[in-house]
């Protein structure tokens, strides 16, 4: 791993330097604040020994776990120049405000540039131009390969009052990847990058990503005109309305005189998600022996990405480790890891 550091002329202490008491006193005192709120006061105040309790220690090292990645995701935005100038003093509005939306979406961005710099060893530059005028958040270089990026941050929660659900969030996938296309130029490649809270993470169900970007299996039959009856047995097929895919709208027409799909501008999507991580520690002869699987806990991340095999400007696939990839391969659509498509 590339490790980032803060450079001399920025602050030694990013939190304190986001949220310093003044801010923490102001979200403190904000009414009726959401549970989001709460917990984000919970990580930033956490510190001291370990209680006496024990499903009181477990939680104070899980949130200063969060806490932890939270420090080195602003280290991360401060060494790459990301509060600086007008976009800067928005980022940090958006991290120190009592929204939660705005505030996860800010935070994110922190995240992918520490991920992007930090385990990649990418060169980050912000704001970059996009699409009419519009500011996007990233440029990112690495060696001879250069593009643009936009940090999207859907998220849906389980409804409290459901002891259960059904479906995905393939929906919100589509969505923010045909936000993104109007955002960036079509002049060079461009890069989505997902960091989404959802019910289920994408890593573990990857079919909501290739539903969102693809499309996905339905059942079809045949319909008799005279009668509206069904004729014959059903059959299962995939419908490529996804927006790496479709190409007709649902009228019939065509996206594009070219008949190619309406989304090319986006090369690909790269999803990153948090996942909290522990171990177990034993210790033997004068050593205390703890049991608990929270004995240590840290913040992890689980990435993909998937390739638009209809991009303008395609992404290469050789400089991304060994994160997993969704790739174009003798016509079709393949995971790198082995990993099934749908």
């Amino acid at each position: 791993m590339t490790a980032v550091t803060v450079p001399d002329s920025a602050t030694k202490d990013s939190l304190v330097a986001i949220y310093g008491e003044d801010v923490l006193d102001n979200l403190a005192c904000t009414p009726n604040p959401s549970k989001h709120l709460r917990f984000r006061l919970d990580v930033l105040n956490a510190s001291g020994p370990p209680p006496s309790d024990e499903d009181a220690r477990h939680r104070l090292r899980f949130l200063r776990s969060q806490k932890a990645a939270w420090e080195a995701y602003l280290d991360a935005a401060f060494a790459f120049d990301m509060f600086d100038g007008t976009h800067g003093k928005d980022l940090r509005a958006r991290l120190i405000g009592a929204d939660d939306d705005t505030f996860r979406a800010a935070m994110c961005e922190c995240m992918a540039c520490w991920y992007l710099a930090g385990r990649l060893g990418f060169g980050i530059t912000p704001c970059p131009p996009g699409r009419n005028q519009r500011v996007l958040d990233f440029k990112i270089s690495h060696v001879d390969t250069e593009l643009n990026a936009e940090v999207k941050a859907p998220y849906r929660a389980i409804p409290e009052d459901e002891d259960g659900w059904w479906g995905d969030e393939s929906d919100m996938v589509q969505r923010v990847v045909e936000e993104a296309n109007k955002q960036f130029s079509a002049d060079q490649p461009n890069l989505l990058i997902l960091t989404p809270t959802f019910r289920r993470s994408v890593f573990e169900g990857r079919g909501q990503l290739v539903r969102g970007l693809f499309g996905k299996e339905v059942i079809a039959f045949t319909i008799d005109n005279r009668t509206g009856a069904a004729i014959g047995e059903p059959w299962s097929e995939f419908r490529p309305d996804g927006p790496f895919l479709a190409t007709k709208q649902k009228n019939g027409r065509w996206f594009k005189p070219s008949r190619q799909p309406r989304n090319t501008k986006v090369a690909a999507v790269l999803c990153i998600e948090e996942r909290l991580n522990w171990n177990r520690c034993y210790f033997s002869g004068d050593h205390v022996f703890d049991e608990s699987p929270f004995n240590r806990s840290w913040i992890e991340h689980d990435v993909l990405l998937a390739h638009n095999p209809h991009a303008t400007h395609p992404i290469r696939q050789d400089i991304w480790g060994d994160i997993p990839q969704l790739i174009p391969q003798d016509g079709k659509m393949v995971w790198t890891d082995g990993h099934k498509v749908l």
